[in-house]
């Protein structure tokens, strides 16, 4: 439950908080912020775009007045982790206010001293521009430490996205990229699969709260819709599983789409989990149908497994941002080079084909139990 998605007249408000206090599902305390907030009237969008803007203004300013003494002082590796570290810690303090300005402060300093301690590592900036990955575990680590305390949102989910980008550059291009990516995959598609425990679990008092998984959720959700692209960038496809080779040649998938198909496939066994053992296996068939006409653009398949969890999650505007992704890959896919135009038409069309069988046997399939 949000601190600010109760909107419930005076005494039943009232009633219900107490009932949940009493049954433990809030916490002591929590009640009365709920019921402040319940009565609070809402901001209007206008005036916290203003209270955006003037936060990250007054948050340069003030980096600013560390900056240029850092600069005459002496820029050292001690001084900038000195300063990065004190940054952070003033974050952290600030986002206890739990205020829209307070947080977007906090916001640019987390950022800048988490920059500053990670530069610390090299001769100053140059130390991002190396073939050395120092720089990326220590923000990794870094990341991952300011990413535990209850912060904003959005705070949470960038940390979540600076650790996964982190992670990336350790591993390098290559089939370590192309697992990595499938496994953000699976994590986000199990934490949103799963969302309802864990949620009724960090009610409950458990030991991750829910603030922490959703925003690992988003992050890994995130992080999984750009990595294609970055396995396309780095690596071409990041590693190839030959399945049939006659003559010479041979039918070959990228580690990248064997593993988002396998993780296609737990989803939909998941999500049908309930249905007729034939409705299973038909949309099981179809998705992997859908999967090998799609084999060249791994990340349309990626977009299509996060478009079913993050709906099935209540990840409205995740969800359209797969759809989104999904068209852009398509699109990508389509203007690449590395094979003819035939060969794209034809898996296209196969594509579409399949998902029109797929439209077909939903149709039929209400009908004949609306019949």
């Amino acid at each position: 439950m949000s601190e600010a998605g109760l909107r419930l007249e005076g005494g039943e408000a009232d009633g219900l908080l107490a009932r949940l206090e009493a049954q433990g599902v809030l916490e002591p305390g929590q009640a009365a912020r709920l019921a402040q907030d319940a009565m609070a009237p809402a901001v209007p969008a206008w005036l916290q775009v203003l209270q955006t803007l003037a936060a990250w203004f007054a948050s340069l300013l003030i980096l600013s007045s560390f900056m240029l003494p850092l600069a005459f002082v002496g820029d050292s590796a001690l001084v900038r982790a000195l300063v990065g570290g004190l940054l952070c810690g003033g974050a952290l303090w600030l986002f206890r206010r739990g205020q829209l300005f307070t947080d977007q402060m906090a916001l640019a300093f987390s950022l800048a001293g988490q920059a500053l301690v990670v530069s610390a590592v090299g001769e100053g900036w140059s130390a991002f521009s190396g073939r050395s990955t120092t720089w990326a575990m220590l923000g990794a680590l870094i990341a991952a430490l300011m990413m535990v305390p209850r912060t904003a949102r959005l705070h949470r989910t960038l940390c979540g996205l600076i650790l996964a980008f982190d992670v990336a550059v350790v591993l390098g291009a290559g089939a370590g990229m192309a697992l990595f990516a499938v496994a953000l995959l699976a994590t986000a598609c199990a934490l949103w699969l799963t969302r309802a425990q864990w949620a009724a679990g960090a009610a409950r008092g458990a030991a991750l709260p829910d603030g922490l998984l959703a925003a690992v959720a988003r992050a890994a959700t995130l992080a999984a819709l750009a990595m294609p692209l970055a396995v396309s960038i780095s690596a071409g496809t990041g590693g190839r599983v030959w399945f049939w080779a006659p003559f010479g040649g041979g039918y070959g998938a990228s580690l990248l789409s064997v593993g988002a198909t396998l993780v296609l496939a737990a989803v939909a066994l998941r999500l049908l989990r309930e249905a007729s053992p034939r409705a299973r296996a038909h949309a099981l068939g179809a998705g992997l149908l859908l999967a090998l006409a799609s084999q060249p653009a791994p990340g349309l398949i990626v977009a299509a497994t996060l478009f079913l969890v993050c709906f099935h999650g209540g990840q409205r505007l995740l969800a359209a941002l797969a759809v989104l992704a999904a068209v852009l890959y398509v699109g990508e896919y389509y203007y690449r080079l590395d094979t003819t135009l035939l060969d794209k038409s034809m898996l296209l069309a196969a594509s579409g084909l399949v998902l029109l069988g797929l439209r077909q046997g939903l149709v039929g399939s209400r009908r004949g139990v609306g019949g």
